[in-house]
């Protein structure tokens, strides 16, 4: 969105040139996050350890029901699976 050459606000700088763009917090907050985590081998692990266990159950509406039949049995609550997606930036 803030490409040099091509971005949002680069095409909104050429309508009004007293335009100023920002980033988002959020959004560098998360790279810097990822850039982190890419440098640790043991966090790199467990993330695509829960991506395998997020789309064995994801997968098959078969699992995803004994999954729901093992929440009745120990008694604990449902879960909604959700797969932690880097963000774009």
């Amino acid at each position: 969105m803030t490409g040099r050459e091509n971005g949002v606000v680069v095409r909104l700088k050429r309508e009004n040139p007293a335009i100023g763009g920002t980033h988002c917090a959020a959004h560098k907050l998360n790279l810097c996050a990822q850039q982190a985590a890419a440098a640790i081998p043991s966090l790199q692990r467990y993330q695509r350890t829960v991506g395998s266990i997020y789309g064995y159950f994801s997968n098959s509406s078969s699992r995803q029901a004994r999954l729901k039949e093992m929440h009745v049995i120990l008694d604990t609550d449902d879960v909604k699976l959700n797969q932690s997606m880097p963000s774009a930036g």
